[in-house]
């Protein structure tokens, strides 16, 4: 969570899997490099260089290194793990980054059985085409439950909604400016976890 080391050279090959959640406008932590800070009664003291997440990461992904990375755009040392609008990449980091930890310590061992195939939900839901303009098809595989789709943009707000889906679905999402938003299944199973997809929009 929003970490980082003195220097992105202290990583090998040997390194064991990388799993972070950082806000890019970390003002504690660097979210790239720069220095290290406290806040201390009111007044803030330099500490350390360091090299952060996104310097990890892309550190990880030179040496081969399995990593999973939620970038929160303008997210703060604090507010990115607090503040409502930054929901969506908390959800994301908790879904899949825990599925992203249970598939390297726990392999053999089934996460849930769909349609007779152990297969995750992340890894099963699909969406495409993406970058998507006019519709986009949202396919769930071999997953058998009903579950409703959210259309979230960058500040965690619900602008569209679809129920009862099962299957494969054709949507067409209607007013949505180009950008980054976020398609996010939720299953009408309450121990189903949410599962978040990146949808890049191009307005027609």
């Amino acid at each position: 969570l929003s970490g980082g080391l003195y220097k992105k050279e202290w990583m090998n090959a040997e390194e064991p899997p990388l799993v972070s959640i950082h806000g890019t406008a970390d003002e504690v932590v660097p979210y790239e490099h720069g220095t290290a800070v406290v806040p201390i009664n009111g007044q803030t003291y330099e500490l350390v260089s360091l090299d952060g997440s996104a310097l990890l990461h892309a550190r990880a992904d030179d040496l081969g290194i399995d990593n999973y990375l939620v970038s929160v755009p303008g997210g703060g040392h604090e507010d990115t793990y607090f503040d409502p609008q930054f929901e969506i990449y908390r959800d994301d980091f908790a879904v899949n980054g825990t599925f992203f930890v249970y598939e390297r310590l726990c392999p053999d061992i089934p996460l849930l059985p769909l349609a007779s195939t152990e297969v995750t939900l992340d890894a099963e839901l699909l969406l495409f085409p993406n970058p998507a303009s006019d519709h986009f098809v949202i396919d769930a595989g071999r997953i058998e439950e009903t579950f409703t789709l959210e259309i979230v943009d960058a500040f965690g707000r619900t602008l569209q909604r679809w129920e009862n889906i099962q299957g494969s679905a054709t949507i067409y999402p209607q007013g949505l400016e180009s950008g980054l938003y976020f398609a996010v299944c939720r299953f009408e199973d309450p121990a189903l976890p949410a599962v978040t997809k990146r949808l890049v929009w191009q307005k027609p």
